[in-house]
């Protein structure tokens, strides 16, 4: 499983912070590209800020994306998700 933080300074995302069940930690910057990326899967897609970054990251790193939500299905094949279900009060 890969937890993911986004670094923020100012209002800019500066890096994506991911863990694995490893005890290495990386620390991967956002430069233009990364950030034309997230922002094209944004605007096709009708994701949040955070979610177009953790996607562009998956989909860059050939990785899954482990989440309950279902907002990233809309981004289809570029991007393999493995669907937790729903917690339901």
């Amino acid at each position: 499983m890969i937890n993911v933080q986004l670094l923020q300074q100012g209002g800019h995302i500066i890096g994506i912070l991911f863990k694995r069940d490893l005890p290495a930690i990386a620390v991967i910057a956002v430069d233009r590209e990364r950030a034309s990326r997230a922002g094209a899967l944004k605007q096709k897609h009708s994701l949040g800020y955070a979610d177009a970054f953790a996607a562009e990251l998956a989909i860059d790193r050939g990785a899954w994306l482990v989440t309950a939500d279902p907002a990233f299905e809309k981004v289809g094949k570029a991007l393999s998700v493995y669907s937790l279900p729903r917690y339901e009060k």
